[in-house]
């Protein structure tokens, strides 16, 4: 398969991706290859200006910056999203909650009367949040608030991380602990960090493993799911960082000395920046915005497949467009954690009745 660049000499601002299929001659020509080159990008990452007292957002090449986006949280620590609203927590356990788009602000959405609180999450049904020794909970309505929802933590949890079966918790004294998600069964050494004292300072999980970092270390550390197989320099060269997420492609940590975000593909090994984002202000609490992405081909984030999509991927092949992750992960039809001429032909596949190989 052979692709070229041309433009059309009657319409200037009109370029074409030419595919040429070399058996049979057979000439493939998407049209308007301009109007994708800036696509609208409505993805988003988020986090708590600590000396600012806001929710501060960006988009996710780093760009529209805003550090203010939210202001007047006070002494805020964390922050989450589900895409509908987003969340906040501050030390005092004041939850506030405003709409995607930043409106319709509510400092004081949930009072958890609680104190020392460090992190805020959620899962479909529930938000969470560390209370000092214990696990708020409340339904993401805002009812049935339960600041003690998981109790008598030995010393104090920081950190917090859901999956579909446990919640996970950091605690200061160097272990990481888990519960079911009904409360029961909790075990409080489910991960020891790398020394006594040596306190995670970034917690997340995936389907396959768990992954956290540690106070005052340059290394990001990963274990199976299930607590074995512990790798404490699984991703190393950071400083010092903290608030970790991850999505199916990538992990994300805030770099703490240096106020940036940093990157790296899911495998820890390949494409790593630890400069994604630049320019945040004693940033912490970091939360991924709508990055849902099934690698279908669904590029221009249309629910449809159209030979737009494969002109999209195209673009990204050539270097030609800097996707957002949601582009980019949606371009990756063979999941090999690199977009080419060969996921643009995959996408065209789908067409005439083929499927993305994810």
């Amino acid at each position: 398969m052979f692709w070229g660049v041309t433009t059309d000499h009657q319409h200037p601002d009109i370029s074409y991706i030419i595919l040429r299929e070399p058996v049979g001659q057979n000439y493939f020509q998407f049209f308007g290859l301009t109007e994708w080159l800036n696509p609208s990008n409505s993805d988003f990452v988020f986090w708590a200006e600590e000396s600012l007292d806001s929710v501060a957002r960006a988009r996710y090449d780093g760009s529209d910056m805003n550090l203010n986006f939210i202001p007047g949280c006070n002494s805020i620590m964390s922050v989450t999203t589900d895409g509908t609203y987003i969340y906040w927590i501050d030390f005092y356990g004041q939850i506030g909650r405003a709409k995607y788009d930043g409106t319709e602000v509510n400092q004081t959405w949930i009072d958890a009367a609680a104190h020392f609180c460090w992190c805020i999450t959620l899962d479909d049904n529930y938000i969470y949040w560390t209370n000092y020794q214990a696990i708020g909970r409340a339904n993401l309505d805002g009812t049935g608030v339960n600041s003690g929802f998981v109790w008598g933590i030995t010393y104090i949890a920081t950190e917090l991380a859901v999956d579909d079966n446990y919640i996970y918790w950091g605690i200061t004294d160097g272990r990481i602990s888990r519960v079911e998600k009904d409360g029961s069964n909790i075990e409080d050494n489910f991960i020891f960090t790398s020394g006594p004292g040596v306190e995670p300072h970034g917690l997340a999980v995936d389907d396959d493993y768990i992954y956290w970092s540690e106070g005052g270390l340059p290394n990001i550390c990963r274990g199976n799911i299930d607590g074995t197989g512990i790798d404490y320099s699984w991703l190393t060269g950071c400083s010092e960082p903290i608030s970790i997420q991850v999505d199916d492609n990538f992990v994300f940590w805030i770099n703490r000395p240096t106020d940036c975000v940093g990157r790296a593909n899911i495998d820890g090994t390949s494409h790593v920046t630890q400069s994604w984002i630049t320019g945040l202000d004693n940033g912490r609490g970091f939360a991924l915005g709508n990055i849902a992405c099934l690698h279908d081909g669904d590029v221009v984030d249309d629910d449809t497949i159209t030979a737009g999509d494969a002109q999209l991927a195209f673009a990204i092949a050539l270097g030609m467009y800097i996707p957002s992750v949601k582009e980019e992960c949606a371009a990756d039809c063979n999941s090999d954690g690199n977009i080419s001429a060969g996921d643009a032909q995959q996408i065209f596949g789908v067409l005439f009745g083929g499927a993305c190989t994810d």
